[in-house]
């Protein structure tokens, strides 16, 4: 493997886990997909207008068959979870502790899990 692919894989990585983490101070909601016919994203949608709720939040919809599928609801729309822990800078408002938290993960000494985990708990609080 080139140097570059080693780079852009390790990249792609730490973008990931840096979304995962954003995502996991996001509120979530559960539905439960009745129709077979329609769409998650409809299901979704549907849940989202007859409960009122207000961005951002992840929506998780079980399907009949046992597999879920998870959206992202941001202000700008809704989008499939994988897409939205790639590019969660672009669907997030970001606020001030989630903006604290991106600053320490891009930060050159920020590699240390531990310290990361100390805080988070003390920010988050």
């Amino acid at each position: 493997m080139s140097i570059i692919k080693k780079r852009a894989s390790l990249f792609s990585i730490k973008r990931k886990v840096r979304g995962k983490l954003v995502l996991s101070q996001v509120k979530s909601f559960s539905c439960y997909q009745e129709n077979s016919r329609e769409k998650t994203c409809t299901t979704a949608r549907n849940f989202i207008r007859n409960n009122n709720i207000c961005p951002p939040c992840i929506i998780n919809v079980a399907k009949a068959l046992g597999k879920n599928d998870k959206f992202l609801f941001s202000k700008t729309g809704l989008f499939d979870y994988r897409y939205a822990v790639i590019n969660h800078k672009l669907l997030l408002q970001i606020t001030a502790s989630s903006s604290a938290i991106l600053r320490l993960l891009t930060s050159s000494h920020a590699c240390q899990l531990g310290r990361l985990k100390q805080f988070v708990n003390k920010n988050i609080e």
